[in-house]
């Protein structure tokens, strides 16, 4: 929805929502509310400061979709990253999430449905093979990637999927 003209304002856009996410630690509460104020004010429509210049979401119709958009996808990332590294970094990232969640419904259900979407099982739903469908097809129903038309290992898949579990589990229990 962006056009070639506004290539460097998305740019910004993701910056104000990849630096708060990429810098989420459970250091203190301080750090963590800094990071939920950044979120919500950007999501609001508000004006954050990136790369030492004002940005706002109001500026483009669709800016705000973008962005929760972004953060919920980040987020899913974080449980197949971050937290299936380190499973205590799950609570920083629910407790952001249904802080954000709170003051704007569509980020959570945006946040589930990517959560959902990278671990089926989680629905709860356990895929049945139907007749004639491919092995990759097969596979990426289940939550497994595709590299180079390689199945993912499945110690790399199963630790991924831990992790996406483990942040659902602590957002449940938030």
């Amino acid at each position: 929805v962006f056009t070639d003209a506004e290539k460097p304002y998305k740019f910004n856009l993701q910056k104000a929502v990849n630096t708060p996410l990429n810098s989420l630690s459970g250091v203190s509460s301080k750090h963590l509310q800094d990071k939920v104020d950044k979120l919500v004010t950007l999501f609001s429509g508000g004006v954050v400061t990136v790369a030492e210049k004002p940005l706002s979401a109001e500026s483009h119709p669709h800016a705000k979709k973008f962005c929760m958009a972004l953060a919920a996808k980040k987020l899913r990332q974080q449980g197949e990253d971050v937290v299936s590294s380190n499973p205590q970094a799950a609570f920083s990232a629910a407790t952001l999430a249904i802080a954000v969640w709170d003051k704007f419904p569509e980020f959570g259900y945006l946040l589930l449905a990517y959560i959902f979407e990278t671990c089926p099982f989680l629905v709860p739903l356990h895929p049945q093979r139907p007749e004639g469908q491919s092995d990759k097809d097969w596979y990426q129903a289940l939550g497994y990637k595709y590299e180079a038309n390689e199945v993912e290992k499945q110690d790399k898949y199963l630790k991924r999927l831990s992790g996406v579990a483990r942040l659902y589990a602590a957002l449940s229990v938030a």
